[in-house]
């Protein structure tokens, strides 16, 4: 209420209207209203990328607004290649049949920049695992697996399915 009341005594301030939408998205995820003030200081301030950062995220929440978080990231890694972003920017691409092509290249480039960060590689490898075309790739993932954790008996059982030609989720 005393934001909403600060906005309202001074409906031009930036910093106001950005804190109302902040603690409209925390409050609830799908707020609508949230989303149409975001989009109102977007359009007052386009180069804000931390703006832009907290835009995406609110649109990620919403399964009907996937293709316009979809793109806010792109536009935001396009000026600012943060591997927070491309990741989320990546789970969002993954949840997509028809967008597993992008979200493999997303992941890839996240490997490739911090390759021992272990969540990003597991998702990477479950994203390998979810389509066949990816198999050759699920391999090598899987065998830098094994050498790096020996013990791993999972890691081992996929590894020899995926060699086998089996599909390692038909456990």
């Amino acid at each position: 209420k005393e934001q909403r009341r600060a906005v309202k005594e001074k409906p031009d301030d930036f910093a106001e209207q950005r804190t109302l939408a902040q603690l409209l998205a925390r409050s609830d995820p799908n707020s609508e209203e949230a989303r149409v003030l975001y989009a109102e200081l977007i359009r007052r301030q386009p180069n804000d990328s931390e703006l832009r950062r907290e835009y995406a995220d609110l649109l990620s929440g919403d399964a009907t607004r996937r293709e316009s978080a979809i793109e806010e990231y792109r536009t935001l890694l396009a000026r600012h290649p943060a591997p927070a972003t491309r990741r989320n920017r990546a789970r969002l691409l993954a949840g997509d049949p028809t967008h597993r092509d992008e979200a493999v290249e997303q992941y890839r480039t996240l490997v490739e920049v911090d390759p021992g960060n272990p969540v990003w590689r597991d998702e990477y490898r479950q994203l390998l695992l979810s389509d066949e075309r990816y198999r050759g790739n699920a391999i090598v993932e899987y065998r830098r697996l094994v050498q790096e954790r020996p013990a791993d008996l999972e890691a081992k059982h996929t590894l020899a399915q995926l060699l086998a030609g089996e599909d390692p989720h038909s456990n």
